[in-house]
């Protein structure tokens, strides 16, 4: 009986494995997942607003946008952090501020890119989970979460952001975002 179960599910992956052969190496729909966030530097005249930006969908249903790092409910719940550093608004990659299970990263600006032309996130190469990026309105930026809980493995998810507003003076900033929900998977525009 026990054999025939092992058979039975064999059978089962290689169904699923023949189903996923199209040009991106999958049938499943990208889950696009979009949302415009405020976010702040830790500054008191900023109290309320998150400073923190999470760009992963967990396994639970959890959902992108703002989070609040010392909250015990958000301590590691983020990718970035809001920073202000030489008169700039930042992203800082979780592992620049200490923790160190991450590889969220962000790319430099996406050079001749607009929003709705990054269909994909960029190459891995891109991504340096070490760099603190400086925010531009209207720059394009690609994103990496932090591994995550995707339903059974562990993964990351792909974005990407474009500043609408940044405010130094206040050190708010406001993005808009897209997320694939899917894990590992770097599409970032809906199937056509």
């Amino acid at each position: 009986m026990r054999s025939s179960a092992r058979i039975t599910f064999l059978i089962a992956l290689l169904g699923i494995g023949a189903g996923c052969d199209d040009s991106t190496g999958t049938n499943v729909a990208a889950v696009i997942l979009t949302d415009t966030v405020e976010l702040a530097a830790p500054l008191a005249q900023n109290d309320g607003l998150p400073t923190a930006l999470d760009i992963s969908r967990s396994a639970g249903g959890g959902v992108i946008g703002g989070r609040y790092p010392e909250r015990s409910r958000d301590a590691t719940q983020w990718d970035f952090a809001v920073r202000l550093q030489n008169g700039e608004l930042v992203l800082v990659p979780a592992r620049v501020i200490g923790l160190t299970n991450t590889r969220s990263a962000i790319t430099p600006a996406l050079e001749g890119e607009t929003f709705e032309s990054v269909e994909e996130a960029p190459v891995q190469s891109a991504f340096n989970p070490e760099t603190t990026v400086a925010m531009r309105t209207g720059s394009v930026y690609g994103v990496r979460s932090r591994p995550t809980n995707c339903g059974g493995f562990t993964g990351e998810f792909y974005g990407k952001i474009q500043p609408l507003d940044v405010d130094v003076t206040n050190g708010r900033l406001r993005l808009q975002i897209v997320t694939n929900g899917m894990c590992e998977d770097v599409r970032l525009v809906e199937d056509e």
